[in-house]
């Protein structure tokens, strides 16, 4: 096989099915503690058993090995990449919004449709179906297994229905979407939006997804809602019963549910990391991020922790 893409041997090998499903039971009971969500995204090879019949299980082999280094090779390094059947992938997404998990399967779908082999002379183009699905623990409950379900659902959808796409199915019912919803408005995201200070395209722009993901503890604190022996108080509770922090945290003489999803906004999408996102990228000065973090402080009744510095290159010296 000659290739009018540079073929070579993958990054890694990709994992297992049972090694995909392990690491989406620990990545889903991460994000119980972390208020995240998690994706998962199946992919199916639309032209794969042409190239089989055709040509033969050598070449098939290393199309797969080339398809599994192109996954690899446009998902983040902590994403996992699986070869769950003998022309399907999995992708495990941590901490990957609906939209986010969208995203990254359109980029593989127009990766494989443009990716051209030449097999014997001939050209030839694989393109992909893929099906998203994407959990929020904290707020229901669900298995990995309920999460591949949906995941391979949502693929054979994007099969019937014309291939070469992406078909989500969602795991948010109502309620917990409603849940989400509230805590999305609570990001310092949404607020730049809502005063017109900066475009989603632009925020999107900006996004890193290395963002740090402090305890809800920590936030809570830099927020002036919990003191520091309450703070205590609530680490030693949390680790002696074993449960979450809203669990030991919020009711009677504690937090309010909605102080509850500002923490779980400034958790997700850290104020201060995206400012200086936005001053390194250009699209807002040091002063203009100050002010806009200290009026979105005062607009969740919390306030802006000292030190935050964006005049020298964008860097931030947070508290």
């Amino acid at each position: 096989m000659n290739s009018m893409h540079d073929v070579g041997p993958p990054t890694d090998q990709p994992a297992s099915r049972a090694q995909l499903m392990v690491a989406a039971e620990a990545a889903l009971r991460r994000a119980r503690r972390t208020y995240a969500s998690v994706g998962l995204l199946f992919l199916d090879l639309d032209a794969f058993a042409n190239v089989n019949e055709r040509l033969g299980r050598a070449v098939g082999d290393a199309v797969l090995r080339e398809v599994a280094s192109q996954i690899r090779s446009r998902v983040r390094a902590h994403d996992v990449v699986a070869r769950v059947g003998g022309d399907e992938f999995g992708v495990l997404l941590p901490e990957t919004t609906e939209e986010g998990a969208r995203v990254v399967g359109e980029r593989l779908v127009r990766a494989l449709n443009d990716l051209p082999f030449k097999f014997v002379g001939q050209p030839c183009r694989i393109g992909s179906s893929v099906g998203s699905a994407v959990a929020l623990p904290w707020v229901a409950p669900v298995t990995a297994d309920a999460l591949a379900g949906a995941a391979d659902v949502a693929m054979t959808d994007a099969k019937r229905a014309g291939k070469c796409r992406v078909i989500s199915r969602s795991l948010v019912g109502e309620s917990e979407r409603k849940v989400l919803d509230t805590v999305r408005e609570q990001t310092f995201r949404t607020y730049l939006v809502r005063r017109n200070r900066v475009t989603a395209r632009k925020l999107a722009a900006a996004d890193d997804w290395r963002a740090p993901r402090p305890c809800l503890l920590r936030v809570a604190r830099r927020l002036g809602w919990v003191s520091r022996p309450d703070a205590v108080r609530l680490a030693q509770a949390q680790r002696r019963g074993g449960k979450t922090f809203e669990e030991v945290a919020v009711g009677p003489g504690g937090l309010q549910p909605n102080q509850l999803w500002t923490l779980i906004a400034c958790r997700q999408g850290p104020p201060e990391f995206l400012a200086n996102q936005l001053v390194r990228t250009g699209i807002l000065t040091a002063a203009e991020a100050q002010q806009e973090l200290a009026a979105y402080y005062e607009s969740i009744g919390g306030r802006m922790a000292n030190g935050n510095d964006f005049s020298r290159n964008g860097a931030t010296a947070s508290s």
